[in-house]
């Protein structure tokens, strides 16, 4: 079963992990996935939940974490350099908001 410290890593490395994609979209998936699994595992796995059961759980949370880590690498190889459209104007926004 994973301790508290290894569900703060484990979120941390989906959000670290979610600033490393230009693209928007999946910068926001990684974010929310991080924080949805974190909320998931804060609390600990239910009290009818079998062990092995969670215990699968959280490998599989794992290993979500490695396959994005594979994706990050091909997406710096052959993703877009540039930003779309949404992303020019959620930075638009997020500097007029800043100052």
């Amino acid at each position: 079963m994973p301790t508290a410290a290894q569900v703060r890593s484990l979120m941390r490395q989906y959000l670290r992990l979610g600033r490393t994609f230009p693209n928007y979209n999946i910068r926001s998936y990684l974010d929310r996935k991080g924080r949805e699994d974190a909320r998931r595992w804060a609390s600990g796995p239910p009290a009818d939940a079998a062990a092995p059961a969670a215990e699968a759980a959280w490998r599989a949370a794992v290993d979500d974490l490695a396959a994005f880590k594979r994706q990050a690498a091909v997406y710096g190889m052959y993703g877009r350099k540039f930003k779309t459209v949404l992303e020019l104007e959620h930075d638009a926004a997020a500097k007029a908001k800043a100052g």
